[in-house]
């Protein structure tokens, strides 16, 4: 994929990394006080996992010097 700030902006190095969301499925019980707690089980769905889009529609990238920066996707990856 390409990205419309492909470089750093403080070291000039490659992204690594970019910001995903993966939704995860949070166990519950029932308590005492008619309410629920977490039970301590998860299900993650790796299925639904996509690229953080922030309010602006960029994604956030991390290169490896652990910098990050938000940047527009100009393409995504080819399959």
């Amino acid at each position: 994929m390409k990205y419309t700030v492909s470089r750093c902006p403080t070291c000039g190095g490659p992204p690594v990394a970019e910001l995903n969301t993966v939704p995860v499925f949070a166990g519950l019980v029932e308590n005492e006080d008619e309410g629920f707690d977490y039970s301590g089980d998860s299900k993650v769905d790796w299925n639904a996992q996509e690229a953080w889009l922030g309010e602006n529609g960029f994604t956030a990238v991390h290169c490896a010097e652990h910098h990050s920066w938000e940047t527009a996707v100009e393409s995504e990856p080819s399959t």
